[in-house]
C-alpha cells in the first residue's frame, strides 16, 4: 500500500490554538504567506533537536521548510484566498509530529508510515471556498471545506462532463471500523467515507455502500489491494507482501518500491512509471534531492537540496 494508506496520530496544538499555537483556530483566518510562515518553525524546530540527537552541526539561518512537498497547492493558489485556521493548524501540527520522529521514511517505514499520511490528509487541501456541497464551482479553491477531516472537490460526474456540470463534492473521513461507508456518486454530494487512519471500504461489486474494514496486515491473506502501509497484495500468494526496498528485484503491474525509491529497468535505465506494461527493474534512488524529513548532515546544515 502507497502512502494513501497510511494510518496516523496527530500531536501538537491544542483545538483552541492558532496556526502556529495562539489565537483561536476555528475563527482566525490566513493569508498563504502566514500558512507558510506558521509550517517552517513546524519543521524546522524539531529538526534542530533531531540534529543535536545526531550529533549534526545544526544552522537554523540555512533550514528551509519544503513547504511544496507536503502542501502542492503553495505552488498554485490563487492570489487574495484565506485559509481557516483550524485546518491550517491540523497541517501544522502533522508536520510538527512528523519531523519530530527524526527519521526518514525509507530508513524506518513502519515507524514513519502513520505519522507520513497524517502529514498528506492534513496538507494536501487546505483551500477556505464558498461553495457548498451540490454548488457551481470552477475549481477546488471554490468548494469549501468543513475543516479537519474533510475535503471538498470541484468535479463533474455526468455521463458528458462539462464546465457548465461542475459542482462541489465534499467527502468527510469520519467512519469508524463497521460503520457502513459510501461510494463517490453524482447524487451525493456530501458522502462519509472510512477513516483512512484505520480502514478501507469493502464494497461487493459495485454496490453503493459498504463497510469500514482495517486494513490487510503483513502476511495476512489478501483480497485486492488493501495491505497495510508498506505491503501489497501478491498476484500469486495472495497474501500481503513487504514492497521491495533499495536494491531489490520490482515490476510495474505489482511490486513497486517501497516509499522513495522508483523502479528502474535495466535495460533502458528509465522508470517503468515511464515504460508501464510488463517493466521490470530494479528499486533505486534516483533524487539527490534530500527525502521527506530526512535527518542528515546536509538537512541540518544546508536545508534539503533542491529547496530555495
Amino acid at each position: 500500500m502507497t502512502l494513501a494508506a497510511l494510518a496516523a496520530t496527530l500531536q501538537g496544538c491544542s483545538s483552541s490554538d492558532g496556526a502556529d499555537g495562539s489565537g483561536d483556530a476555528d475563527t482566525a483566518m490566513y493569508t498563504m504567506e502566514e500558512v507558510i510562515a506558521a509550517l517552517r518553525p513546524a519543521y524546522c524546530e524539531p529538526l534542530r533537536d533531531c540534529c543535536q540527537v545526531a550529533n549534526h552541526e545544526y544552522d537554523a539561518s540555512r533550514c528551509r521548510a519544503p513547504i511544496a512537498w507536503w502542501w502542492p497547492g503553495a505552488q498554485s493558489a490563487i492570489p487574495g484566498l484565506w485559509y481557516k485556521g483550524s485546518v491550517v493548524r491540523k497541517c501544522v501540527d502533522a508536520v510538527r509530529a512528523r519531523m519530530a520522529l527524526c527519521t526518514d521514511t525509507l530508513a524506518s517505514p513502519d515507524a514513519a508510515a502513520h505519522a507520513d499520511l497524517a502529514v498528506a490528509l492534513a496538507c494536501t487541501n487546505l483551500n477556505y471556498g464558498r461553495a457548498t456541497p451540490g454548488q457551481s464551482c470552477e475549481h477546488d479553491d471554490d468548494c469549501a471545506d468543513s475543516g479537519p477531516g474533510t475535503h471538498a472537490r470541484c468535479l463533474s460526474l455526468e455521463a458528458s462532463p462539462s464546465p457548465q456540470n461542475l459542482k462541489c463534492y465534499l467527502t468527510r473521513w469520519d467512519l469508524a471500523l463497521g460503520e457502513t461507508c459510501e461510494g463517490l456518486s453524482k447524487d451525493k454530494v456530501d458522502r462519509r467515507v472510512c477513516d483512512p487512519l484505520v480502514g478501507y471500504c469493502a464494497r461487493p461489486g459495485n454496490a453503493p455502500t459498504g463497510t469500514c474494514k482495517p486494513f490487510y496486515a503483513l502476511g495476512e491473506p489478501c483480497d485486492g489491494d488493501h495491505c497495510a502501509y508498506g505491503g501489497y497484495c501478491h498476484p500469486q500468494t495472495k497474501v500481503c507482501t513487504r514492497l521491495p526496498g533499495i536494491g531489490e528485484a520490482c515490476d510495474y503491474r505489482h511490486a513497486s518500491c517501497n516509499a522513495d525509491l522508483t523502479c528502474i529497468d535495466a535495460a533502458t535505465n528509465r522508470s517503468c512509471d515511464e515504460l508501464a506494461g510488463d517493466c521490470k527493474g530494479t528499486c533505486k534512488r534516483t533524487s539527490d534531492v534530500a527525502l521527506h524529513f530526512e535527518v542528515s548532515r546536509a538537512t541540518c546544515t544546508y536545508g534539503p537540496a533542491g529547496v530555495p
